[in-house]
């Protein structure tokens, strides 16, 4: 895969906002990739999403969020899901102007980012070509009731202190506010599901705990058409970056292409 080329942008709220391109030779195709929560732009699992669709011709759009730990602007001790979702739209936004940039693209991303996507695509259907959430959050409902179910203790003490603390995948420690699970609830990935008309890939580990296979296939089996795969990764959870799992995500990766989108 070709080097990465940087660039930034300004969010709505003036945050900078690092983005990391990988251009083809030629622009043609294009693909925009987004972190979960606590996840960067060059993380492994997003890497290898970019690595496979860029050997497909496919030039890649990655970025880090803002009120993340990552190189965008703003504390993570203030990320939410509602800024997220804002800046996924912002970025849209930018790359709308930019000469190189075409329409329609895919779009994907793990977790927080997985909803990001969805929502994008449901508001903006005729923009998105593809669809890639993996291990996603469908709804903050569901996500606040698997968490509760998988981390009681966590979950009451996080309710009772009004803080939780975190490690994001570079060790950054950040500290998030009860508001971020009452934030997270607001949002939802299957009021709009008639409008996922485009070709769709979930990838999601078979222990997953924070977005499990159930909560997938509930949003997989609402899309209303058969262009859809569903892949699970066997003895895998949340956030995978093993090789063998990173394999199968990039051959998943790669059918789904090769039957959708080069027929």
């Amino acid at each position: 895969m070709k080097i990465g080329e940087k660039y930034s942008f300004q969010n709505r709220k003036d945050q900078k906002i690092a983005v990391l391109i990988n251009h083809q030779e030629v622009d043609t195709k294009w693909a925009v990739l987004c972190h979960g929560l606590g996840g960067t732009k060059d993380q492994p699992l997003l890497e290898s999403m970019a690595r496979v669709l860029y050997d497909k011709g496919y030039s890649i759009v990655r970025y880090d969020g803002s009120n993340g730990v990552g190189e965008s602007e703003g504390s993570a001790n203030d990320a939410t899901f509602g800024n997220a979702i804002e800046d996924m739209e912002d970025i849209m936004t930018w790359l709308k102007t930019q000469e190189w940039f075409a329409l329609p693209c895919i779009i994907g991303g793990h977790s927080m980012g997985g909803i990001c996507a969805i929502m994008y695509a449901e508001n903006h259907p005729e923009d998105i070509s593809g669809l890639m959430p993996f291990a996603s959050v469908i709804t903050g409902e569901l996500s606040f009731e698997s968490h509760l179910k998988a981390y009681p203790q966590e979950m009451k003490e996080w309710m009772e202190k009004g803080v939780r603390h975190l490690v994001g995948v570079k060790n950054v420690e950040y500290f998030l506010p009860w508001s971020h699970v009452e934030n997270r609830k607001k949002y939802d990935g299957l009021k709009k599901i008639k409008n996922v008309v485009m070709p769709l890939l979930m990838v999601v580990g078979e222990l997953d705990k924070h977005c499990p296979v159930e909560h997938q296939k509930i949003f997989f089996d609402a899309v209303p058409h058969e262009k859809k795969d569903f892949v699970i990764l066997k003895n895998t959870r949340h956030t995978y970056r093993d090789d063998e799992q990173m394999r199968i995500q990039e051959d998943s990766i790669k059918n789904w292409i090769s039957r959708y989108f080069e027929e």
